[in-house]
Parts: structure tokens; C-alpha cells; sequence
């Protein structure tokens, strides 16, 4: 499941294939939840597909149950947690058993606004929200709260007043994994909780010291991100939470459907992995969504039939392939500049080549949905084509012939897994 962000842009799979392929080896991909191109591969005699049905342990599947975080709001519970979570939760540790509460958003809460003009804190070197941490969020800062951009590291105060109204009714907006912390200890005070995410991991052992006094049972709950999700097998495990499950879907990629499944099964199956029947708790604002749905049943033939389908209709894997050049400068107009004349070199080949290309589609050079990130900015020029060949011939080609000045630089990617 690798895809290399630095140059070359190569994802393991495609390396391993061809390593197979000149060696004369068998290469085997193992997943619960396959990637949708993978699984379309075997299911169209690409590659042979075996099933593995039975579990492990004899606890069968666990139990899931999907809370409507909107009735709760409508019966007053504004908490993170629902009233159905909050009793599970207690009579879990009750038991002395363990559970394992996803939330995938660090920090104490996603970001701050102004409630009387709408600002909102952002930084200023890349065009994100800060999100608000709670202490200790690095050694060398003892501030009590701090306001963190995730891209560029950027650490600030939380302002007292806005800078636009003075207006003093500054607000949070949106729970992150130290805030979970913090709703646990309210109301469960006498619960032991572990916290993993990339704040509590930065130490060389952070990973491994967690995970172990997890298993040792020194803590009832490991709260975390989606770090928390695979490769786990704690057998006193009873109960998994995902918190904000809806918010897996929200990220503009054509592949979030897929990633927000396999995380929302891989959490689930952290749960009854001993003898004792486990216990899924689902909390979404949308219930009713395919893959909220297939995941509470962890149906992956359910989730593929749907997915399939949007995945043709929209000519994505493995129905097409997308090619995207990514333009970045410390001056904006410069590095337009410079994309749309990379754009113009793209439509020339198109144009030179005809039949190769006459499949092949473009679009005009635009800002990337995160424009600026530490202070360069950022523009893109995106091709989809039936064939990957062809856009990583096309790209290169074109990355050729552009005269790009040494402040701005290129890099291509086929098949991003991130378009952001």
C-alpha cells in the first residue's frame, strides 16, 4: 500500500509486479479490504483471487452498531460521545476490558472562529486552518495552549480577542484526539487512557512503548488516529469506537470512499480478536451512506458493487488513469505562469501525436485545493488518459520542452494518491 511523495513517485505494488514478472516469482497482495483496482484485477482474471472466510478465534464477528449522531444532538447530547458509547464504555472497563476509540484528527480541536465575524485562525505561511493543541504539544514548549498549522509546523497563541471585531466570544470548532482524552477523563474519570498520534509518537520507541503498555493492560483505552487501526491484536480488546466517521469521506479524493472503508473495517476488527465477543460502535451523521452501511456489516463485496460502479461512471481505477503535474513556487504569478505554459506544452503533443493521445484529456492549469504550503505556492495541471503509458509518455515529454526558471520546480506523478 506504499506511494512514494518523493521522487521517483513509485508505488510498491507496480515495483514488486515487475520484480515478479522478471524473476519468474508469484507475487501475493493480502488485504481484508483490497483496493478496488485490485480486487476488479482478480475479479476479472487478471490475477487469481483466494478467499480466506474463517477467523482465527472462535468469538465470531463482532457486533456493530451504527449511533445517529443527529438524534443525539436533537435529545440535547452535544458531547463527542454517545449516550450508548458513554454506558459501553464504562461497563468495558468495568469488566476489566479494553477498548480502542478512533478519532482520525489530532490535536485538541480542529480549529477556532470568531462567533460575532467569522474569522478564523489561519497561518500564514500555508493556507490551512490552525488547529488549537493542548500542552505538551513539542519538549520546548510549556505555553498551557497553542495553535499548530499541520503542514508547516507553525506554533501560535491562542488569541484572547479577535484581531478583526475585538470581539471577545472566541469559539472551538471540532474534536481532535486530545479533546476526546480530556471528554474521557470527565466522564469516566477513574479510566486509564493512552494516547497515539503523531504528538505522542515523535520519540524513536514512542510506537512500540505505547502498544506495549496497551497490551500489559496499564491503560483501559487507546484513543488515536488511524495509526491505531492495522496490525493490532490485543486479545482483552472488546470494544472499538470511530468518532466522526462521516468526516473519512470528506476528503475530495476519488478514493475516499475506499480509504474511509478499509479504516472503518480495520478499527472494527480490532474489537473480539480473543475469546470474548467484541463490540463496534459507529458514530456518523450519515447512517445511511453505502460505505458507513457496508462497513457496519464489514461487507466488502457490498461496499465493491457500489463503488464499481461510480469508479466507471467517472473513468477512475481501473477504468482510467489520471496524470497530475505539480507546479510550486515562492511567487504566485511566476508559477501560474509557469503551469499554464506547461498546460500549452501538453496540449501541443496532444495535438502533434493525434491517435496516440485521442483519448486523452485535459484540464487548464489551476491552484491546488491547498494553494500555499510553507510559502510556496502551489498549481496543477491534471490528464486523464485510458492508459498510463501514454500520461507518463505525455508528461515527461512535455516537462522537456517547458522552459521553467530555477525558482519554480515540477514534479509529476501518475496515479496520484493524493491530489491535494
Amino acid at each position: 500500500s506504499y506511494k512514494a511523495e518523493m521522487k521517483p513517485r513509485y508505488y510498491a505494488v507496480d515495483i514488486a509486479r515487475m520484480r515478479a514478472i522478471m524473476n519468474g516469482a508469484v507475487l501475493v497482495l493480502g488485504s481484508a479490504t483490497p483496493q478496488v483496482s485490485s480486487y476488479w484485477r482478480a475479479k476479472n482474471g487478471f490475477s487469481t483471487l483466494l478467499n480466506l472466510p474463517e477467523r482465527i478465534s472462535d468469538a465470531g464477528m463482532a457486533d456493530v452498531e451504527v449511533i445517529d449522531m443527529r438524534a443525539e444532538y436533537a435529545r440535547g447530547n452535544l458531547s463527542i460521545f454517545s449516550e450508548r458509547l458513554t454506558r459501553e464504555l464504562f461497563y468495558t472497563i468495568e469488566r476489566g476490558e479494553q477498548a480502542m476509540i478512533l478519532l482520525n484528527r489530532r490535536g485538541f480541536s480542529r480549529t477556532i472562529v470568531c462567533r460575532s465575524c467569522g474569522w478564523q485562525m489561519r497561518c500564514p505561511f500555508c493556507d490551512i486552518a490552525l488547529t488549537s493543541h493542548r500542552n505538551p504539544y513539542r519538549g520546548e514548549d510549556k505555553l498551557p495552549n497553542r495553535m499548530v498549522c499541520h503542514l508547516c509546523e507553525r506554533l501560535a497563541r491562542v488569541p484572547k480577542y479577535c484581531p478583526e471585531c475585538s470581539s471577545e466570544e472566541i469559539m472551538a470548532l471540532g474534536a481532535g484526539t486530545q479533546q476526546v482524552e480530556e471528554e474521557i477523563k470527565k466522564q469516566l474519570p477513574h479510566a486509564r487512557i493512552l494516547r497515539m498520534d503523531l504528538d505522542t509518537t515523535r520519540g524513536r520507541f514512542s510506537h512500540k512503548e505505547i502498544l506495549d503498555a496497551f497490551e500489559r493492560h496499564e491503560a483501559d483505552v487507546l484513543v488515536g488516529t488511524q495509526m491505531i487501526a492495522k496490525g493490532h491484536d490485543f486479545h482483552n480488546v472488546t470494544l472499538s469506537a470511530i468518532l466522526s466517521a462521516d468526516q473519512l469521506l470528506g476528503s475530495g479524493e476519488f478514493r475516499a470512499s475506499e480509504q474511509a472503508f478499509q479504516l472503518m473495517t480495520q478499527v472494527a476488527g480490532r474489537a473480539g480478536r480473543g475469546l470474548k465477543k467484541g463490540r463496534v460502535i459507529i458514530q456518523a451523521v450519515q447512517p445511511d451512506h453505502f460505505v458507513v452501511k457496508a462497513a457496519a456489516k464489514q461487507d466488502y463485496e457490498a461496499f465493491y458493487r457500489e463503488e464499481i460502479v461510480f469508479r466507471n461512471r467517472m473513468a477512475y481505477l481501473p477504468f482510467g488513469h489520471i496524470g497530475m503535474a505539480q507546479l510550486k513556487g515562492f511567487d504566485r504569478y511566476e508559477t501560474e505562469d509557469v503551469a499554464r505554459a506547461f498546460q500549452r506544452e501538453v496540449a501541443a503533443l496532444i495535438d502533434q501525436y493525434g491517435g496516440t493521445f485521442s483519448h486523452t484529456i485535459l484540464t487548464d492549469a489551476s491552484p491546488a485545493p491547498v494553494e500555499r504550503i510553507r510559502s510556496r505556492y502551489r498549481y496543477r495541471v491534471m490528464v486523464r488518459d485510458e492508459s498510463a503509458e501514454n500520461l507518463t509518455r505525455l508528461l515527461f515529454m512535455a516537462a522537456d520542452r517547458l522552459k521553467r526558471p530555477k525558482g519554480v520546480s515540477l514534479a509529476v506523478d501518475i496515479d496520484p494518491w493524493t491530489t491535494f
